[in-house]
């Protein structure tokens, strides 16, 4: 009966978060079915009131983390399978990229302006060089003393105001 109680006094929680993400997601998501999110949002809720320890804080911020982090990861999902469907429209339609004349120096220059130019924290911006450097969530998580989810989150939550920028500036 107690999770229950929680369920419905913190339900709107989940709703306040699917919102600000539909409200800070770019028009190359526009596909992202959002009551789908406020699903994955309220079994990510549902799971904490089955999991929470009151001697281990807030339940809020608690379910807060949860519930982000259940979307973010039904975002990569997302990202991810866009990213199968376009290289699978670019293989069928086979682009010479011979003829594409880019220099990813310089694209890699820009990209390092953006960072340096976004107001976040400092180890925010190293995290999101290293990872630009190509060196994996694992690799930068172990050479900064962080977890995997952590570099994750800020890679997640940058990338968009990143690609923003670029082809805005472009």
């Amino acid at each position: 009966m107690k999770s229950n109680n929680l369920l419905s006094q913190w339900q709107g929680l989940v709703y306040n978060i699917v919102n600000r993400f539909r409200e800070n997601t770019f028009k190359y998501k526009t596909q992202i079915d959002w009551d789908e999110m406020v699903q994955v949002g309220m079994i990510a809720l549902w799971k904490c009131t089955q999991s929470y320890d009151e001697s281990k804080g807030s339940f809020k911020n608690y379910a807060i983390t949860a519930i982000k982090n259940a979307i973010v990861r039904q975002y990569t999902r997302f990202d991810k399978l866009i990213e199968q469907h376009n290289s699978l429209e670019e293989y069928n339609d086979s682009y010479d990229f011979n003829e594409l004349d880019i220099d990813i120096s310089l694209v890699s220059n820009k990209v390092k302006q953006i960072i340096s130019k976004l107001n976040i924290r400092d180890k925010s911006k190293q995290i999101l060089l290293l990872r630009l450097e190509g060196k994996s969530y694992g690799e930068i998580a172990k050479e900064l003393g962080i977890t995997y989810q952590a570099v994750a989150y800020v890679i997640e939550n940058h990338l968009d105001k990143i690609r923003y920028r670029l082809f805005k500036e472009v």
